[in-house]
């Protein structure tokens, strides 16, 4: 009846052309431009607090432009009145495109909207994504009685948004909590979160625990944040051992976690691990971090990897193997892995390439060009092996333009100043093959017939 009345009274004001303040303030409301420019006009009519004003902010609440809904947000936030308080919480569950802007809102008010927040959470009808919004809302207020409400939830075990407010409270309220989450480290559904929450707020103590996690613990995941355990606090040798051990495992989702916790962390026995990488990893997101992680170094055995992995193409349905990292960082380990997600957009694939390509310049001093099969020509002739080719099977190359450039380029490798001082010294050939064939029993005694190493 109250709300008829209202409507009523606003009806006779438009008909009798009496612009109320509150008349105004909502029509400047709606020709504002932008949320910023039209909540100028609904703080105006909210302080207004009267019935007039929230029959009108309601209104704008209702529109179609996202921008008047969002603005109304602002307005309805400074009446505290029961159908004020329950339209925006019924907002927070229903509009996804305000629900940004009603949690800033009760952030600043929690104490007024957290009833209403419990009261629509308790109702039964939500789903478990709505719950956790409801959750949201209150724990970025950071009070205490959000604090209270998350915990309540943490130990229902009847309630399915469990997981979710045990994440809040590591998120929002670290402080003080320490023993209280550490101790849900072995409950199966709010381990990753515990463990992450151990890794980031945790001392130098923990390391012990997170030694002897590594060597029981299976899931992948849960073995890529103890990785960082190891990180933070772990000796220099037992980063490199954790590390090169990592490498090895045959699931690669661990190989490359162990890439980005431990990418700083250099060793010979850890160049040739990714090396063996670049060359045999099944997936694409193994391959090209290994070759990033090989940059650390100025070793010129890293060549051939580096430009292999120029010979890739960007494969956005490659997902597996980074799927189980992508995991961890749902655990709230962003400090940790904060560009997996990056890796596998094609602007990362582009300027990992770039970085690599860079990088062989700087080794060698030479730039080759930018594709695949210039580096690999280059490589090639100045005697390097990649993909199991070499200079010596140029020599024997079914194409004489190569064949000739093949010579060319061996007996420099063999330490000739020039074609001429070769031939001085050891004198003329009949043909091609038998010249072919001795500059390459020379380059064989030299060395140059070596395998790869991976």
């Amino acid at each position: 009846m109250k709300r008829i009345i209202v409507t009523v009274m606003l009806l006779f004001a438009f008909g009798a052309g009496a612009a109320t303040i509150e008349e105004t303030l909502y029509r400047k409301a709606l020709k504002a431009t932008f949320t910023a420019g039209k909540s100028v006009h609904t703080r105006a009519l909210g302080s207004r607090n009267t019935l007039a004003a929230e029959e009108y902010l309601l209104k704008l609440l209702d529109e179609t432009s996202s921008w008047d809904r969002a603005a109304a947000v602002y307005g309805l936030a400074l009446i505290k009145t029961r159908r004020s308080a329950e339209a925006l919480v019924e907002k927070l569950v229903t509009d996804h495109m305000i629900d940004d802007d009603i949690k800033k809102v009760m952030a600043k008010r929690m104490k007024w909207f957290l009833p209403f927040l419990k009261k629509r959470y308790v109702s039964g009808d939500l789903k478990k994504s709505k719950k956790i919004l409801i959750l949201t809302a209150a724990a970025e207020s950071k009070t205490a009685e959000s604090e209270k409400l998350l915990k309540e939830v943490i130990e229902n075990e009847e309630d399915n948004a469990r997981t979710g407010a045990f994440k809040l409270l590591t998120k929002n309220f670290p402080r003080g909590n320490y023993t209280y989450i550490r101790g849900y480290v072995d409950h199966k559904l709010f381990r990753g979160y515990a463990l992450s929450f151990i890794v980031e707020k945790g001392s130098k103590r923990e390391l012990k625990f997170f030694i002897k996690l590594l060597q029981s613990e299976k899931t992948p995941a849960y073995r890529i944040i103890a990785f960082k355990g190891i990180q933070k606090w772990g000796s220099q040798g037992l980063k490199r051992a954790t590390y090169l051990k990592s490498l090895k495992n045959e699931n690669e989702s661990i190989a490359r976690g162990g890439m980005q916790v431990f990418k700083k962390t250099t060793a010979n026995q850890v160049m040739f691990q990714l090396i063996r990488l670049v060359q045999k990893g099944e997936y694409q997101a193994t391959r090209i971090q290994a070759a990033l992680n090989l940059l650390m170094y100025r070793d010129r055995k890293i060549v051939p990897s580096l430009i292999v992995v120029l010979d890739e193409r960007y494969s956005p349905r490659e997902r597996r193997g980074i799927d189980i990292a992508m995991t961890a960082v749902s655990f709230g380990l962003v400090s940790i892995l904060s560009d997996i997600s990056e890796k596998s957009r094609k602007s990362s694939f582009k300027s990992d390439r770039s970085k690599i390509i860079a990088h062989l310049q700087s080794l060698t001093g030479v730039n080759a060009g930018y594709s695949y099969q210039q580096w690999y020509q280059w490589a090639v002739f100045h005697g390097y092996t990649v993909r199991g080719a070499n200079i010596i099977q140029f020599l024997f190359s079914g194409y004489n333009d190569v064949r000739k450039k093949a010579v060319g380029h061996a007996i420099l490798l063999l330490g000739y100043k020039s074609h001429r001082d070769f031939f001085h010294k050891h004198g003329t050939f009949k043909d091609d093959h038998r010249l072919s064939l001795f500059l390459a029993d020379l380059l064989v005694k030299k060395g140059f017939m070596m395998d790869e190493q991976y």
